[in-house]
């Protein structure tokens, strides 16, 4: 009885399909609403002396940020919040979501640990990038708007040699 439970369970999970328009536009979405926020908001909004922490943008214990990576000064901050933009608007045109999505994560990421924060925003669009990544790394195609069924068929191969 359990290996026919296993059998039909493996049989479901293999006849799933993440790589849709959904998982697209939910990605597309997250990004472009990160976007906005950094598009409409000067980094003078993110990165300031706030109770108890009087360096910015916060770095303690957080070095992987792209805000990080430049000196605390508020061109280089502009530097990276550009960049930041433009690697979001790319990810929400969905090229490339093998690369994208990793990156779509580390700009969530960065934005919510080195920023002073008010809504809580980020800290969702940072979970859900992340929840996304196994998605993301193992989708075949160029564009995350093309039909999976160009791709049926390596995805077929692929199951076939479990």
């Amino acid at each position: 009885m359990l290996q026919k439970i296993g059998n039909q369970v493996y049989e479901w999970v293999v006849n799933q399909n993440p790589w849709t328009n959904v998982y697209g536009l939910a990605r597309s979405l997250i990004a472009f609403s990160t976007a906005l926020t950094l598009l409409v908001n000067d980094v003078t909004t993110f990165f300031r002396p706030v109770a108890g922490v009087d360096t910015y943008p916060n770095c303690t214990n957080n070095h992987l940020s792209i805000f990080c990576l430049v000196p605390a000064d508020y061109f280089y901050l502009n530097v990276a919040k550009w960049i930041a933009i433009i690697i979001l608007l790319i990810t929400a045109s969905g090229w490339r979501p093998r690369i994208t999505g990793i990156l779509h994560w580390w700009i969530a990421f960065s934005l919510q640990t080195s920023a002073v924060t008010l809504d809580g925003g980020e800290q969702v669009a940072q979970v859900l990038t992340f929840l996304m990544i196994p998605i993301t790394l193992t989708d075949p195609r160029k564009w995350h708007w093309e039909s999976i069924k160009k791709y049926d068929h390596s995805i077929k191969a692929l199951h076939a040699s479990y």
